[in-house]
């Protein structure tokens, strides 16, 4: 699935595929849930604003997030490989931040 426009919803947005590009996108939701390939593929939010409201999650191999923007109250994210060069992770809530990943580049980022 590739998206580089706007995606919003009110309630929950759910995206699902083998292999995610929301370069240059925008996504907005109260809760948003991404999985690539049940956590196998590959998702790309290169230089893009997901903002979720309450949880955002994404489960993949891989996040190439490098000069993007990931920002929710509780934060989830079950991956190998994640790439947030110059990017931003913002964990806005109380709870815990969920960062399950094997492999950061975190240069220059949040």
């Amino acid at each position: 699935m590739q998206s580089a426009g706007r995606l919003w919803a009110s309630g929950n947005l759910t995206l699902t595929a083998s292999s995610l590009n929301l370069d240059a996108a925008r996504v907005q939701a109260a809760n948003i849930s991404i999985s690539a390939a049940g956590g196998e593929g590959s998702l790309s939010t290169a230089g893009s604003q997901l903002l979720a409201q309450g949880q955002l999650s994404a489960s993949a191999a891989s996040l190439n997030n490098a000069g993007g923007q990931l920002s929710a109250e509780r934060l989830a994210l079950q991956l190998s490989t994640l790439d947030n060069r110059s990017g931003s992770l913002l964990h806005t809530g109380t709870a815990t931040l969920n960062l399950n990943v094997t492999s950061l580049d975190n240069r220059g980022g949040v």
